[in-house]
């Protein structure tokens, strides 16, 4: 077997063990107790470490150094894949399995509490949960950053597009700049002018989200690749063939849920 195929086969397993962990997360945000959060963070920190171990070992960065060396065998698209597989190995390798335990333990507790906290608005009660994620991040991300030789923020912004520095982001907020500010205010003077028509009535849950479901739908989701459910905010989670997405319901009014719902849908498809 090629060493490009070797890399293929180990990151299958990686991602099946990635898909688990993605249901595992939507679960703990949808339908566990709270009395399982504990237990749940050990189970995610464990499963994180036993992908980190996947990823890490010896053998892997002995495949993609034979692989680069064959480069040129590859087709497009593999050698795109060669280099997400690289990025993922470095990630993997430089940041300390300890480190990322206590990382995935961290954010586990500060959800929970976010979640107790919210309806209280208690910032004071939150905060050290917080803190500690934020301390803990920022020891992920200087090891990371000495490895990629990139500042920090820059570091923090390749994990979610690979590529997008400080610089670019200056650049495009400063191209907003230019016109939002107007923009909202002509927006502002606009909506003063005209009546505000408000649906009047309660809207039970049952019928908001057979709407829900029913607009779904006609924009091209596929219900028997995801459902919709019920958090404390909506987000979308799951995986590609199982997409979990949820919002949040007010019988008093409609429209937060429904552009929630319609919101997801989009990061779904």
């Amino acid at each position: 077997m090629k060493s490009y195929e070797k890399l293929e086969a180990r990151f299958k397993q990686y991602s099946r063990l990635n898909e688990l962990r993605a249901i595992s997360q939507w679960d703990e945000a949808v339908i566990m107790p709270s009395g399982g959060a504990e237990s749940r963070g050990q189970a995610l920190a464990e499963l994180s470490l036993i992908m980190q171990n996947l990823l890490s070992a010896s053998e892997v960065g002995d495949w993609i150094e034979e692989a680069g060396l064959k480069v040129d065998e590859l087709s497009s698209w593999q050698k795109a894949n060669l280099n997400e597989i690289k990025r993922l190995y470095i990630e993997a390798t430089v940041v300390p399995p300890e480190l990322n335990q206590r990382l995935v333990i961290a954010r586990m507790r500060c959800e929970q509490s976010w979640r107790k906290l919210r309806g209280e608005n208690n910032w004071n009660g939150f905060w050290p949960s917080m803190q500690e994620v934020l301390l803990l991040t920022r020891q992920m991300l200087s090891e990371l950053s000495r490895e990629l030789k990139l500042p920090v923020y820059d570091t923090a912004l390749s994990l979610y597009a690979k590529g997008l520095t400080t610089h670019t982001v200056e650049k495009l907020f400063g191209e907003l700049k230019t016109f939002l500010p107007q923009m909202i205010q002509h927006v502002a003077e606009k909506q003063n002018q005209e009546k505000l028509i408000l649906p009047a009535g309660r809207f039970p849950m049952a019928a908001q989200k057979a709407l829900a479901l029913e607009l779904m739908g006609k924009v091209g989701f596929a219900m028997d690749h995801g459902r919709l459910d019920e958090s404390h905010h909506p987000f979308c989670g799951g995986t590609s063939r199982d997409v979990r997405i949820t919002t949040r319901y007010s019988e008093e009014e409609f429209i937060t849920s429904l552009m929630g719902v319609l919101h997801e849908t989009g990061h779904a498809l």
